[in-house]
């Protein structure tokens, strides 16, 4: 007989629920990235590292939609990072984390990428600079500030898991909701032309994920390439999008 050993593989974890499972699957990867991929697994990461980490994490993630990728940017790193610090070590002590304060981060950032796990939902959006992300609600606000009625944005909700938040602009004010989770449920491009979010008007994003073009434009500009209808078919679909079983809008 013949031995064949093969070289070891990336981990792999079969779902058999995507719904159930797709959040303790993607955490047992990212903590094989952080803690176990070096010679000596370990206790404890930087959180260099560990955000390092979770962009590989993001790719693996996002690489279900390749027309147009998207990275964290670097606001939403440094955003991040002050989430992580108000868990890390003691003051004064080089910022480290532990295995179980990487675990209770996953919970809430698990949650939001949870929104993003369908291709033909709200990836695209994502992937396209439309949902800003990871972006604290005081950020939000300077976004919006001396912006015109009806302006909005889309990021996820820091104190609800598996929520976006929406936040526009009434008068000279700028106001936050959370969506229900129903509504978190379906996709962006379909909801926020619904009739019970005609006041908001323009959508404020980031063209190809840059934030240094960020950009408001009339909302049905934006997102009508995303939205699917009953009268369409897949044969009327670009190419590169029927792959995918999707059908935008071309009305």
């Amino acid at each position: 007989t013949v031995e064949l050993v093969s070289a070891k593989t990336e981990p792999l974890i079969v779902m058999a629920n995507s719904g159930n499972q797709w959040e303790k699957s993607w955490k047992q990867l990212l903590l094989h990235e952080v803690f176990y991929r070096r010679k000596q697994p370990a206790n404890v990461t930087s959180i260099a590292k560990f955000i390092n980490g979770l962009e590989i994490l993001i790719d693996h993630i996002t690489e279900r939609y390749p027309h147009s990728r998207r990275h964290l940017l670097a606001e939403e790193r440094e955003y991040l990072q002050v989430q992580l610090s108000n868990s890390a070590s003691e003051e004064g002590k080089p910022l480290l984390l532990k295995r179980e304060e990487v675990e209770t981060f996953w919970d809430w950032f698990g949650s939001s990428f949870f929104l993003l796990r369908d291709v033909t939902k709200n990836l695209p959006l994502w992937a396209h600079g439309l949902i800003l992300g990871f972006l604290s609600k005081e950020r939000a606000e300077e976004l919006l500030a001396l912006k015109g009625d009806g302006t909005f944005l889309i990021r996820f909700s820091r104190q609800m898991p598996h929520r976006f938040s929406v936040s526009y602009v009434v008068g000279q004010a700028v106001q936050h909701t959370i969506l229900s989770e129903e509504d978190c449920k379906l996709s962006l491009a379909e909801l926020l032309m619904a009739p019970r979010f005609m006041s908001l008007s323009h959508l404020l994003h980031y063209p190809s994920a840059d934030p240094a073009r960020v950009q408001v434009q009339p909302k049905h500009e934006v997102l009508q390439q995303f939205q699917k209808t009953k009268k369409q078919t897949k044969e009327d679909a670009p190419e590169k999008l029927k792959k995918m079983g999707y059908i935008p809008n071309f009305s």
